[in-house]
């Protein structure tokens, strides 16, 4: 018996779950207003049955509390047998920038996805300076094109010689793959997107355009994956090239 069902429209495949697992999730996540006020109206059920996740606005908290929740999943295996933890991790990943830092965090560490507190904190403060939201500040940075490079943004890249931990890329594919078969049709992207990310890093580029072509598929005006397929088709990250050096003179 096969214990991965295709997803429609699609090659790839995504590991069987329970329908009773996959409805926990999704009941976890109609309670999330409550442990997670500052998600505001993205959590506003829509006509259509879920999230109307388009007002979202990009929080350094949102940050925060990411990291020790990809932690936490990331010890407890990639089966991820508690709906109130993956219920909360997806919900988490619907922030701006949030799906790129876990893709990082899971490749490089914990310690990666403080780095990116930290330089978010240290953006917000000189936003605050300034009299403009966080939002307001990186568009004005952007339109100027001074948005600075930080050390998540380096990696995310490729742009780094330092290697990916394979063993925290591993379980995070297998993690993620798993979130993605637990949510709802609409809230895949973003685990798909992560996964494509990974796959990418690992020096398998084109299984990570597969994972983010169905991300789009799913939600073709979807950031990450349009801005992470882009990273993925035009790039080669520096630690392949390291890795292959290497091995050619060992």
């Amino acid at each position: 018996m096969s214990n991965a069902t295709a997803m429609p429209g699609s090659q790839l495949h995504l590991p069987l779950v329970d329908a009773e697992q996959a409805d926990a999730v999704r009941d976890e996540l109609w309670l999330l207003e409550d442990e997670f006020p500052h998600l505001g109206d993205a959590l506003r059920p829509m006509s259509s049955g879920f999230f109307d996740v388009s007002e979202v606005v990009g929080d350094v908290t949102l940050i925060a509390d990411l990291i020790p929740v990809v932690e936490q999943c990331l010890d407890e295996g990639p089966t991820l047998p508690d709906p109130v933890l993956a219920a909360r991790l997806l919900a988490l990943l619907l922030a701006p920038g949030n799906a790129e830092t876990a893709a990082v965090q899971i490749a490089f560490g914990e310690a990666a996805g403080w780095r990116e507190v930290r330089e978010m904190t240290r953006l917000a403060s000189r936003a605050h300076r300034c009299g403009l939201s966080l939002d307001e500040y990186v568009l004005d940075l952007a339109q100027r094109k001074a948005v600075p490079q930080t050390p998540l943004t380096r990696s995310l890249h490729g742009l780094t010689r330092r290697r990916p931990d394979a063993d925290r890329i591993r379980t995070g594919v297998a993690m993620m793959r798993r979130l993605a078969a637990l949510a709802p049709d609409e809230l895949r992207p973003a685990p798909l997107s992560i996964i494509g990310w990974l796959q990418w890093a690992r020096g398998k580029r084109a299984l990570g355009i597969a994972y983010l072509d169905e991300a789009q598929r799913i939600e073709p005006s979807s950031q990450v994956a349009y801005g992470l397929k882009w990273l993925v088709t035009t790039n080669s990250a520096r630690w392949l090239h390291t890795e292959a050096h290497s091995d050619s003179t060992s």
